[in-house]
Parts: C-alpha cells; structure tokens; sequence
C-alpha cells in the first residue's frame, strides 16, 4: 500500500459565552510525523467544539478500479475532566476519517465519512469524571466506491467537544492524535 505525509489543513471551531480555547484546534507536522491537537473549557451554561484535520489528494481513480481504501493509526495524548456540581457536564473526543470525491475538473462530488472511534466520552450528564495523562494507540479504517477519473482527498479529523450546563459545572477537553504517513490504495 502506498502511503502519504498530509500536507493539506482545514479546521473548524465554536465557542459560546463561558468557554474558551485554551489551545487552539492546530494541525502541525515534525518531519513525516503529523499532529492533530485542541485544549478547551467550559463553564457554566458554556459549549466549545472543534474539528481540526490533516489531509491529501489520494490522486485519480484508475479505469476498472472499484474503491480506495485508507487508513491511519497513531497514538493519542489524553486529558479529560467533567464536574457537575448543581449542574451537568461533558466531554468527548473522537478520530475519524473522511474522503472527499471531487469531479474531474474539481468539482466536488461528495463528502463520505466513517464511524468515529471513541478516544475519551464522559456522556451527558456526567457528574464527576477525568482522565489525566493518558496514552493509548488508536486508528481509522475507511473504504468508498469510486468513479474513475474523479479525485479524491482523504481526510484525518480530531473532534472534541466540551459543554457544562447549570450552576458551577465545569468540563475541559485535552486531545492531541500524532501519526505517521497515512496508507491508501485503489483496489478492487
């Protein structure tokens, strides 16, 4: 299987009243190794969340080709703490991957993600919860029918999400996903 170093970013973020980035969703590289990372907080009646991603253009479909399978694996670094007092809490980060079909002339086609794996959720309402320091080894698998001729990118997207609702509640999410050149192949 061919593999690719990301070269290409994109990142999406919100925070209302009473949260805050602490760290602001990035995507960095260190050599042939690639990082996705955000830190946030949010307090009473506050919600934060971020998508922030690496990518590349996998190329063309090949004639008599039937789909492009991709895969990452990586290891996390992990903080998460939830309190609900006189109120609720929660945090989660996931890893997923996505593909994108762009026509031939770059139009794009559509847009088709997997499942995510679950890095750390405290669920909703968690009362009390965290994870210090953790890390562990995580990865994403996805596969698409192609069209030959037609482009596609491949995606590595770091979600995360804090949000805390009431008197005093607070929640904090802490994440970051380090991984080498993602593999991909057209297959049949």
């Amino acid at each position: 299987m061919p593999t690719r170093v990301p070269d290409i970013t994109r990142r999406t973020s919100f925070a209302s009243a009473a949260s805050w980035f602490v760290r602001n969703p990035t995507a960095t590289k260190s050599g042939s190794v690639s990082r996705l990372d955000a830190s946030m907080m949010a307090l009473s009646a506050g919600s934060v969340a971020s998508t922030v991603s690496w990518g590349f253009e996998a190329g063309s479909a090949p004639a008599g080709i039937t789909r492009i399978v991709a895969a990452v694996s990586g290891r996390t670094f992990e903080n998460m703490a939830v309190f609900g007092a006189l109120g609720a809490a929660g945090a989660f980060a996931k890893l997923s991957m996505s593909i994108d079909e762009l026509s031939p002339n770059g139009s794009f086609v559509r847009r088709l993600t997997n499942v995510p794996t679950t890095i750390f959720d405290s669920g909703w309402p968690a009362y009390i919860g965290y994870i210090i320091g953790a890390s562990n080894t995580r990865s994403s698998v996805i596969g698409i029918p192609v069209v030959a001729r037609n482009r596609y990118v491949v995606w590595v997207n770091l979600q995360q999400a804090a949000a805390a609702a009431g008197f005093g509640p607070s929640a904090v999410s802490n994440c970051a996903f380090d991984f080498g050149p993602v593999f991909f192949v057209f297959s049949n």
